[in-house]
């Protein structure tokens, strides 16, 4: 089975499939270059094992994200936790690869008290946040494809797999075709970074440098503005109390504001 994975995701006590585990080539960088942990390519090479700036390295996944999908495999609360970051991750993996794919595994449902519940537990957030995550991805050219358990993950990637080799044999079977995009993402596939480091650097105490490091250490503008609001002195070297003091006024003109990523609504 021609799978590239992200070494993380067969880790001891994953619930990734052993078949897929045991029978996928572990790409270290993967996750990093595009925002997937999973590729499904009908290429047999070349093969890979690594991903880094050398040329033929990007070579080796140009050629196989031209030919293949990106999986971005979410279980758990994994999902609801990953709701401020849906549009970042499909942006990172739209540079990449025209088909990008959502996969939820487990069950989900809305609790009395407006929560998300995945498999069961209480998730502190909200229905309409998730169920907006998910919706937003669609509308900015992802596909989405939810199971009810891991043992419909292995099924799912061959039926994938057969239409791709379809495809790249005799052309007889129709592609998925990229998603058009109902609505534009945040930034364009290339500017995401640039555009959020710009949006701290625009505070004359932070500057391009820290903005920079603030953008590598929260992954994304929402979990900067929420660590921005609440940190402390000494959790992230060069950010101390006059840098902080200018950085939330800056940001809330001294109004005393917490942001609340988890439970606000993203609906």
């Amino acid at each position: 089975m021609p799978i590239f994975l992200e070494p993380s995701e067969a880790r001891k006590g994953t619930r990734c499939p052993q078949s897929i585990v045991k029978s996928s080539s572990h790409v270290l960088g993967l996750e990093k270059w595009t925002g997937a942990d999973m590729l499904i390519s009908p290429l047999t090479t070349p093969k890979m094992r690594l991903v880094t700036e050398a040329l033929p390295h990007q070579l080796a996944l140009k050629r196989h994200c031209e030919a293949g999908e990106l999986v971005q495999r979410k279980t758990g609360r994994d999902l609801a936790s990953s709701v401020p970051d849906m549009n970042y991750i499909l942006d990172r993996m739209l540079r990449r690869c025209d088909r990008a794919w959502l996969l939820f595994v487990g069950s989900l449902r809305c609790g009395r008290n407006g929560n998300a519940e995945i498999d069961g537990k209480d998730t502190n957030v909200s229905c309409s946040a998730v169920e907006g995550a998910i919706t937003s991805w669609q509308d900015h050219g992802g596909y989405y494809i939810h199971l009810s358990s891991d043992s419909r993950i292995v099924p799912w990637l061959n039926r994938r797999l057969t239409k791709l080799r379809a495809v790249l044999e005799n052309g007889s079977e129709k592609m998925l075709l990229p998603r058009v995009p109902t609505r534009p993402l945040i930034s364009n596939h290339d500017s995401y970074d640039a555009m959020a480091v710009a949006t701290f650097a625009a505070c004359p105490d932070i500057g391009p440098k820290k903005g920079l490091q603030l953008i590598e250490h929260c992954g994304s503008v929402a979990w900067a503005m929420k660590m921005l609001s609440e940190i402390k002195p000494g959790e992230l070297p060069g950010f101390g109390p006059k840098t902080i003091e200018a950085a939330q006024y800056w940001m809330f003109k001294g109004e005393d504001l917490i942001i609340d990523i988890e439970t606000r609504d993203e609906s």
